[in-house]
């Protein structure tokens, strides 16, 4: 067991949390203090390379030179200092002995305070072995325990701000499941949405406490809630033993939260579970799959169920027939009620992984089999706020009830699917989205009117060419159909990259100081923000680029560059042999392909109507046949737009030069003989 060190410490990274500022901000007083007549303290200490500080004298720093933005340093230092981290269990057991026993620990000697763990925890379920594992050196973490608890205004304050700490941990078991805080409200809103009135909860996941806390926490004053303790006792290992004191601790200090032991008795149950959970944090998918079918199994008609996972187990295709079939055979128990695709970044230390979201409900016994459905949304590419968690949260109520109530329900975010169609689909659950663009023209009746309006359109455009010459652009009606100009779904980049017809190839990360100045020699580099200007300003020397990245891969002639997000851009580059910088990506399509895609209406499509992840962007495509003469045409409309967007630019700076110098005087009208008679 770690020993809390003499002095209380802060590493810089504490400081700046201490001080309200931001990380770099302490290294800028350190080296500008060096020299003034109040220099930063020394480190006290070091581990390997990081440095501690004495809290006191950082404390006495801060006051002297009125540093940072918090008024109460000296009362919040021990929030902030190592002695948590470096004794976490024993920090957290003394604290949940200071909520349930009401005792000023430090007026304990060792003996009485052992007597009171035992009173406390008779079965040594959550703290006697903590505290017995302390010994009279050790002693002084019951002082800095209760200056914690006077840091934070409170225990449970003391607690969470202890459990959020735990990124700083070296305990993969605690960070690594981790949900972001919007996953939990997620969950805990749907939970409490769904629950009868007894609002009575229990929490299955392994070792974890994370979604019960949340529950509790937006319970507020005026609710009662019940929450259960698990009927078959968790292992006894560090991490669940954790999460005990901590709902000990909650139940302890909020009196509206009561943690009882589940007789049987408790009616209108809802059950929250995370897999992996803390607790398991390397727990398989046929692990989960089994875990989920055990808990449909011991549901009662009136319990209800939310399930967090990945949505790469609970809703998307499965490749393993032993996974699909473990899963379908859940799916047919009518119990899985809604199921819901939640956004990437919710697990704090996977920010690529998606979380799938199941509600368990009563089996609608109404229902015959073959209309049984369940309700889907997909929210991968939604920002989770208030309104969409509310949302939610009312469809996933909605989804409980009965064929009627579902009908008369508007649902924000889910649709009915039958199940037997899920089953059949083997696809997963939630169809993978596609992108649809409004097509700017077509919809014509007939090949014949496409013909007239088309040439109309091009006659009106070289009508006001001027001086500029017609675009030489021949057309006809085609005879027969091609079936994808008219489809209204159209195929993702996704589908079309695994066909072959589209590859993608990553940006390069390359970094700010290898660039060359604008309009320098060297290997052109295409950045995400040059995609708006339609050119690439920076380079990067031949050497360099070679040296530092030999794994860059540089762009073809025909290649698409683009950058994704919520306001996604492209370019189609004409040149090739130029480097890509990240975000900023490459899309190559094959042009033996007999797909029909054309890489200039691709890349207008992005700039005008993408939305969503870009493997899911919808593609155009055209007659295989038509692609080179499509693509001829569009080069000399891009040619003519160019220049007439050179001439706009010349025609604005000469219109801002003239009345610029007329207004300041230093221009004049010259006076012309031309005659005005007959005019007003």
């Amino acid at each position: 067991m770690l020993k809390m060190p003499s002095t209380e410490l802060l590493s810089l990274s504490d400081i700046a949390r201490l001080a309200n500022v931001q990380r770099p901000v302490v290294s800028v007083w350190r080296s500008r203090s060096k020299s003034s007549a109040v220099p930063f303290p020394e480190s006290a200490t070091r581990n390997g390379t990081q440095e501690f500080f004495d809290a006191t004298e950082v404390v006495a720093w801060l006051e002297t030179t009125g540093r940072g933005n918090n008024a109460h340093i000296a009362e919040d230092m021990t929030a902030h200092t190592l002695g948590a981290r470096a004794d976490f269990m024993s920090v957290s057991a003394l604290l949940a002995l200071y909520a349930i026993s009401g005792e000023r620990l430090s007026d304990l000697d060792y003996e009485d305070l052992l007597d009171l763990a035992d009173e406390t925890d008779p079965e040594d379920a959550f703290i006697y072995s903590e505290i017995e594992a302390l010994d009279q050196a050790s002693l002084s973490l019951v002082k800095y325990t209760e200056r914690l608890v006077d840091a934070a205004f409170g225990v449970v304050p003391a607690f969470e701000q202890l459990m959020a700490d735990r990124f700083r941990l070296n305990n993969s078991e605690l960070a690594e499941c981790a949900l972001s805080d919007s996953a939990l409200q997620i969950a805990a809103t749907a939970a409490l949405e769904i629950s009868s009135k007894s609002l009575c909860f229990t929490e299955n996941t392994p070792g974890g406490s994370d979604l019960l806390i949340t529950v509790a926490k937006l319970l507020g004053e005026s609710a009662f809630g019940t929450f259960l303790l698990p009927e078959k006792p968790t292992a006894d290992t560090a991490i669940s033993r954790l999460a005990l004191r901590r709902l000990r601790t909650f139940s302890a200090a909020q009196e509206n939260v009561a943690l009882i032991r589940s007789d049987g008795s408790q009616r209108g149950l809802v059950h929250l579970a995370q897999y992996p959970g803390p607790g398991d944090p390397q727990m398989s998918f046929a692990a989960m799959l089994d875990a989920i079918e055990e808990l449909v199994l011991q549901l009662q008609q009136d319990e209800r169920a939310i399930i967090l996972a990945p949505a790469s187990l609970l809703i998307n295709q499965l490749n393993s027939p032993d996974l699909e079939g473990a899963r379908s055979s859940i799916l047919r128990s009518g119990r899985v009620r809604a199921a819901v695709r939640l956004p990437r970044g919710l697990v704090i230390s996977k920010p690529q992984q998606a979380l799938g979201f199941w509600v368990l409900g009563p089996e609608p016994t109404s229902v015959p089999l073959g209309e049984r459905g369940i309700l889907i949304a997909d929210l991968l590419d939604q920002t989770i706020d208030d309104s969409v968690m509310g949302d939610l949260a009312t469809d996933i109520a909605a989804s409980l009830g009965g064929l009627e109530s579902i009908r008369r329900h508007a649902f924000r975010f889910a649709q009915l699917m039958k199940t037997s169609t899920i089953l059949a689909s083997k696809t997963g659950l939630v169809p993978v989205a596609k992108t649809t663009f409004q097509l700017p023209a077509g919809n014509y009746s007939n090949s014949a009117e496409a013909l007239v309006r088309t040439e109309a359109a091009l006659d009106e455009a070289n009508r006001t060419a001027g001086c500029r010459p017609e675009l030489d652009i021949h057309l006809q009606a085609r005879t027969t159909e091609h079936n994808a100009g008219a489809q209204k779904t159209l195929q993702t980049v996704a589908e079309l990259q695994q066909s072959g017809a589209i590859q993608h190839l990553p940006g390069t990360r390359i970094s700010e100081s290898d660039l060359a100045p604008e309009n320098s020699s060297g290997v052109k580099v295409w950045q995400a923000e040059d995609l708006a200007e339609g050119t690439a300003t920076r380079t990067i020397p031949a050497l360099a680029l070679a040296a530092k990245y030999p794994r860059a891969k540089l762009t073809e002639p025909g290649d698409i560059v683009f950058h994704g997000g919520p306001h996604p851009g492209a370019q189609v580059d004409a040149k090739g042999a130029a480097a890509v910088r990240f975000p900023a990506q490459i899309l190559r399509v094959d042009q033996q392909s007999v797909h029909g895609i054309v890489p200039l209406v691709l890349a207008a499509d992005i700039n005008s109507g993408a939305t969503g992840h870009w493997k899911r962007w919808g593609v155009r495509t055209v007659p295989s046949d038509q692609v080179s003469g499509l693509t001829a045409a569009l080069l000399k409309v891009n040619s003519e737009k160019q220049a007439a967007e050179e001439r706009l630019k010349r025609l604005e700076e000469f219109s801002n030069r003239l009345v610029g110098g007329i207004t300041n005087g230093e221009l004049e009208m010259m006076k012309t003989n031309t005659s005005t008679e007959g005019r007003p």
